[in-house]
């Protein structure tokens, strides 16, 4: 069996907080541009887009790359957004298909 080429996926270092801002009870707060996906995947039901493009990637990871895995996509300094995630997700699903069985 083969090895394909390795696929690179950057996150840029968040280094201001370029993200929304909301003023709640005379207090601003300043929100990332990007919330880390595996933060959001703790409020997704089981059966949201999100948690099953999480799901996929988690299942496809070995065991042995899990726990950084998980810490990668909570990092809120280099967050990881669903739209990266969909883009890795598909990638797999291309690599995946294109392997004979």
């Amino acid at each position: 069996m083969s090895v394909s080429e390795v696929m690179r996926f950057d996150v840029p270092i968040v280094e201001d907080d370029t993200g929304p801002v909301f003023v709640l009870a005379d207090v601003e707060f300043r929100c990332l541009p990007t919330v880390p996906v595996g933060l959001l995947a703790e409020l997704w039901g089981s059966t949201s887009d999100g948690a099953r493009i999480l799901g996929f990637i988690r299942a496809a990871i070995v065991d042995d790359c899990l726990d950084v895995f998980n810490e990668v996509i909570t990092n809120k300094t280099r967050p990881v957004g669903l739209d990266l995630l969909g883009e890795v997700s598909s990638w797999l699903v291309k690599e995946y298909s294109g392997r004979p069985f």
